[in-house]
C-alpha cells in the first residue's frame, strides 16, 4: 500500500530510493525529465558534515537573509549546507550553486508526518546539524526526539519578546543561538538554560557593504526632494514596529523642518490602516529590491528605527553599511547596533525624545557624515558576514562534539 510520504515526496517531484513501488508506478516520471533517483535529493560526500537548514517561511525577511548569507559561507569552513524550505521560497533564489535545495512539504508542526518525512531525509542526506531557522521548523524538529535518525539540532531566536514554549526551546535543541544579548535574556527568563545559549550577532548582506554611490544620485534616482531633509525606516506594516509612534514623532520634527520628508518602505496588514493615519510628508515606497533599498539607505539624511521588541534590528546594520547615521530606540536589540553617541543616537520610545535626537542630527550634516562613516566601519567589523559564517559553524562543532561524547545524544 502507497504510504502518505511516498505520496507527499512524489507530488513534489522526489523519488528516493525506498520509494514503494506503487509510487513508482503511480507516478512516472515526467516526459523529458532526467531519471529521478537523486535528482533533487542526491547522496551527500561523506568527508563533510552536513548542515541542513530547515525554513518554514514563505516570504524573504530578515531571518531568511540571514540564512541566505549563512549558507552560501558554509562550504568554505568544512561543511557541507542544504536547505529545506516551502516549495518556491524566495530563500531558494539567493543561494550560491553548492547549496542543496529540497522542497520542505507544507503542513502543520503539529503533524506527525513531520517525524517520518525529516527522519527520512535527515538519513537521505546523512545529515550532521539540522539548523531550525524559525519557531515553526523547531516545532517539526521536536518530532525527531528519541529517533535514532536524529541530528544535533540547532535552533535560532531572532525574537526579543519571551517564547511562549519553555519547553520547545530547551528540551529540543541541542543550543540555541539568541541574536544578540537580549534575545538571550528572554530565552533566560523562559527557563532556557544559559549554557544552552549562544549569542551570534547576525550578519549583515556582503550586497550593502559596497562603497556606496553618492548621496546626491541616490536621492536623484529616487525621486527625493535636493534640499529637504529626509528620514528613512524600511520595516514592515506590523504593530511592532513603532509607524505609530514614528508618525508622532515626526509631526514635531515637521515643526521645525517643514519641508521634512519621513519615506518608509515595507508592506504589510497595517498598510491601509497606515496611509490613513500618516501626516503630511510621509511617502509610502512600497516594497523595494536590494539595489533600491541600498539607494534608500544611502540617500536618507537619518535613518529612523522605531520598533522596540527586535532581536537586533538589521535594517539598521544595513543603513549604517551604507553610511546613513541612525535614530533608534533604546530598547530591545537595536540599542546593541547602534553605539550611542559615535553611529547614532539612541533615544526612549516617546514622541519628544525621538522628534529631539532627529532635530539634532537633521541640523548637522558634519555630525551625521561623522556617524555615517563610524556606522560603515562598524557594520563592516561587528556584523561582517564572516563574522557571524565562523560563529556559527563554531556552533556545529561544539554540539557535534558533546554529541560524540557519553550520553551526549538525545
Amino acid at each position: 500500500m502507497m504510504g502518505l510520504l511516498d505520496i507527499g515526496l512524489s507530488r513534489l517531484g522526489i523519488l528516493p530510493d525506498w520509494a514503494s513501488d506503487s509510487t513508482k508506478k503511480a507516478f512516472p516520471p515526467r516526459a523529458g525529465a532526467p531519471p529521478r533517483r537523486g535528482r533533487i535529493i542526491p547522496p551527500m560526500p561523506e568527508e563533510l558534515p552536513v548542515v541542513l537548514l530547515l525554513s518554514t517561511a514563505r516570504t524573504f525577511r530578515g531571518g531568511e537573509r540571514q540564512a541566505a548569507v549563512l549558507l552560501n559561507a558554509l562550504s568554505a569552513r568544512g561543511f557541507r549546507p542544504a536547505a529545506a524550505a516551502p516549495p518556491g521560497a524566495p530563500l531558494f533564489e539567493r543561494l550560491s550553486p553548492e547549496v542543496l535545495r529540497t522542497p520542505l512539504p507544507r503542513r502543520s508542526e503539529l503533524s506527525p508526518l513531520n517525524r517520518f518525512e525529516l527522519s527520512s531525509l535527515c538519513r537521505r542526506l546523512g545529515v550532521s546539524v539540522l539548523h531550525c531557522n524559525d519557531a515553526h521548523a523547531l516545532g517539526r524538529a521536536a518530532w525527531l526526539l528519541g529517533s535514532a535518525a536524529r541530528p544535533a539540532v540547532v535552533a535560532h531566536r531572532r525574537m526579543a519578546f519571551p517564547i511562549r514554549s519553555r519547553l520547545k526551546y530547551s528540551k529540543v535543541p541541542d543550543l540555541v543561538v539568541a541574536i544578540s544579548r537580549t534575545a538571550a535574556r528572554a530565552l533566560e527568563e523562559g527557563g532556557v538554560p544559559p549554557s544552552m545559549i549562544r549569542v551570534v550577532y547576525s550578519a549583515v548582506d556582503p550586497f550593502f557593504l559596497a562603497p556606496p554611490p553618492p548621496r546626491t544620485e541616490a536621492r536623484s534616482a529616487l525621486g527625493w526632494p535636493a534640499g529637504a531633509p529626509v528620514l528613512f525606516y524600511a520595516a514592515a506594516f506590523t504593530p511592532e514596529k513603532g509607524h505609530r509612534l514614528l508618525f508622532d514623532a515626526f509631526r514635531l520634527v515637521r515643526a521645525r523642518f517643514p519641508a521634512a520628508v519621513l519615506a518608509l518602505a515595507g508592506s504589510g496588514p497595517l498598510e491601509g490602516e497606515l496611509r490613513s493615519a500618516a501626516p503630511p510628508g510621509v511617502r509610502f515606497e512600497g516594497s523595494l529590491e536590494r539595489e533600491r533599498l541600498r539607494l534608500a539607505y544611502r540617500a536618507a539624511d537619518v535613518f529612523v528605527f522605531a520598533g522596540a521588541r527586535e532581536g537586533l534590528g538589521t535594517a539598521a546594520v544595513e543603513a549604517m553599511a551604507c553610511g546613513a547615521p541612525v535614530v533608534a530606540v533604546d530598547r530591545g536589540g537595536v540599542a546593541e547596533v547602534v553605539e550611542r553617541g559615535v553611529t547614532g543616537l539612541l533615544a526612549p520610545p516617546e514622541p519628544a525624545p525621538f522628534a529631539e535626537a532627529v532635530v539634532r542630527l537633521a541640523g548637522d550634516e558634519t555630525l551625521r557624515l561623522r556617524m555615517g562613516e563610524a556606522g560603515r566601519k562598524r557594520a563592516a567589523g561587528l556584523f561582517a558576514p564572516d563574522a557571524m559564517a565562523d560563529a556559527l559553524a563554531a556552533c556545529y562543532r561544539d554540539v557535534l562534539a558533546g554529541r560524540s561524547g557519553p550520553g551526549g545524544a538525545r
